[in-house]
C-alpha cells in the first residue's frame, strides 16, 4: 500500500459515485481510519484537462494579481468553499486577507497566461 512515504495505488470503488475511492490494502474501516486527516495529493501531470473555459484549479489561480476600480489589489491566495458561494482570499500588500466572493457577477476576467484575476468595479472599497 505505502512505498516510501506514498500511496502505491488508488482505484475508484465504485465508478458510478465519485465519492467513493478505495486505496490498495486498505480493506476494512479500521485500515481506512488510520487514514483519516491524511491529505491527498496527485501529481499536476496526471490531473485532466479543463475543458470549460471558466473552469480552473485553484491551485492555478492562488499567486494571481488581483485588480479592480483601475487599481492592483493584492494578490490571490486560496479559494474557500462557502455554503452561499466559493469566496477569493485576496492579500494586500499590508498582508491582510480580503474575501471576495468568487462568482461570475464578482470576478469579471482571469488570465492565467498573465497571472491576474479582474473584479467588478465597486466591490471592494478604497480601504483595501
Amino acid at each position: 500500500m505505502f512505498r516510501w512515504g506514498r500511496l502505491a495505488d488508488l482505484r475508484i470503488a465504485a465508478p458510478l459515485r465519485s465519492d467513493i475511492i478505495h486505496f490498495e490494502g486498505v480493506d476494512d474501516r479500521d485500515a481506512a481510519a488510520l487514514l483519516a486527516g491524511m491529505v491527498l495529493e496527485v501529481p499536476a501531470d496526471r490531473l485532466p484537462a479543463l475543458d470549460a473555459h471558466d473552469t480552473f484549479y485553484v491551485r492555478d489561480l492562488m499567486g494571481c494579481r488581483v485588480v479592480a476600480d483601475g487599481r492592483e489589489l493584492g494578490w490571490s491566495g486560496d479559494v474557500l468553499e462557502r455554503p452561499a458561494n466559493d469566496v477569493l482570499e485576496v492579500v494586500g500588500a499590508d498582508g491582510v486577507a480580503r474575501l471576495v466572493p468568487f462568482t461570475h457577477d464578482a470576478v469579471i476576467g482571469i488570465d492565467l497566461d498573465a497571472r491576474s484575476i479582474e473584479l467588478r468595479d465597486g466591490l471592494v472599497g478604497d480601504e483595501s
